[in-house]
């Protein structure tokens, strides 16, 4: 005899109960929106850091409004334009704080190089970012760069030479220098020739990088023949062979 297999009866309160569950789930998400559209509005905004600015200023260039929802907020475009606007902030941080508060966290850039463009000299911090040009008031002292060919200096963006090389190599010279605690001790880096990289170093010595290769290794040589030198010493310091340290005397 074949055996016949048996139906298994559909329980019609099975789907029901999916489709509550699922009908559930939606109205939990729609109170959760409400609640986020309604209750979570920003009624304040601070800023705090080292803040070159007004607070004032900051808040209007960020385009953040009282008002606007804290969830909702676009805070990557809002701190793009605090960068665009604000060019002496350095590093910029939202936080939200509920239910209904804003904090911008900034940073100041620190200008640390100065570069001549069109007959202007332009302010740099240690990354290369153009803060304005140096004005008659400014009485800082600022790294000198020489032999460059800056393509523009647009004031809130970053350095761009016709030659990428000495984009590069400067960037590099002032994070050795920033590194090593020396960047406020140098002076006139010239950049002309990528072979024969100098510097003015503690208005005592000229100091002869060669090329920019072993750029870390030559800092701590630097500082390892100064360390030798007596105080009143002066010349020239070629370390651009790190295996052939040569000084001479002024």
């Amino acid at each position: 005899m074949e055996r016949r297999k048996r139906r298994r009866r559909r329980d019609p309160w099975l789907g029901f109960s999916i489709l509550l569950r699922i009908m559930g789930a939606c109205v939990v998400c729609c109170a959760i929106f409400f609640a986020m559209t309604i209750f979570f509005k920003i009624q304040k905004i601070t800023v705090t850091g080292d803040n070159p600015y007004s607070d004032e200023d900051v808040i209007a260039a960020s385009g953040v409004q009282i008002g606007e929802n804290t969830f909702f907020l676009n805070k990557f475009a809002a701190i793009a334009k605090i960068y665009q606007e604000c060019p002496y902030i350095d590093t910029t941080v939202m936080r939200r704080h509920l239910p209904s508060e804003l904090e911008i966290a900034v940073t100041r850039c620190v200008g640390i190089a100065q570069i001549e463009y069109n007959g202007f000299p332009y302010i740099i911090d240690k990354n290369g970012k153009i803060l304005g040009q140096k004005t008659a008031d400014d009485t800082n002292r600022y790294i000198n760069v020489l032999g460059c060919e800056p393509n523009t200096m647009e004031i809130g963006k970053y350095i761009d030479f016709l030659q990428k090389e000495k984009e590069k190599t400067l960037l590099n010279v002032l994070l050795m220098a920033q590194k090593y605690g020396i960047i406020k001790q140098i002076e006139n880096v010239n950049i002309e020739k990528l072979y024969n990289l100098t510097f003015e170093y503690t208005d005592r010595f000229t100091v002869q990088l060669g090329s920019a290769e072993k750029m870390e290794d030559k800092f701590k040589l630097l500082l390892a023949v100064e360390s030798e030198l007596a105080s009143a010493e002066r010349g020239t310091i070629d370390i651009s062979d790190t295996e052939n340290i040569r000084f001479r005397p002024k």
